[in-house]
């Protein structure tokens, strides 16, 4: 699959997340970022990042702040954040 292909579906993959939080949907927001989680650095790339930061955002409202699960899943996308690509760039995302 090319690069443009992967950005073009994980994009939907990270709006179709971010509907589902707003629609108090956590498992199924966690099942669509799975796989751009799963992403290899070396195919991420700043728009990507930004999808991610306003899912990100959304994780963060009230509402999700105490639960394990929502803790969890933002935690992996800072982590998706802050991973390093090739050629020793620092992260793509910042907190």
């Amino acid at each position: 699959m090319s690069r443009s292909a992967i950005s073009q579906i994980s994009g939907a993959r990270i709006d179709l997340s971010t509907a589902c939080l707003l629609d108090h949907e956590l498992d199924e927001a966690a099942e669509a970022l799975q796989d751009v989680l799963d992403v290899p650095p070396s195919l991420r790339n700043m728009s990507l990042a930004g999808w991610l930061q306003r899912a990100k955002k959304v994780l963060l409202s009230g509402e999700w702040s105490k639960d394990a699960q929502a803790v969890y899943l933002d935690d992996s996308i800072s982590d998706w954040l802050a991973t390093e690509r090739p050629g020793g760039s620092a992260g793509l995302g910042s907190d």
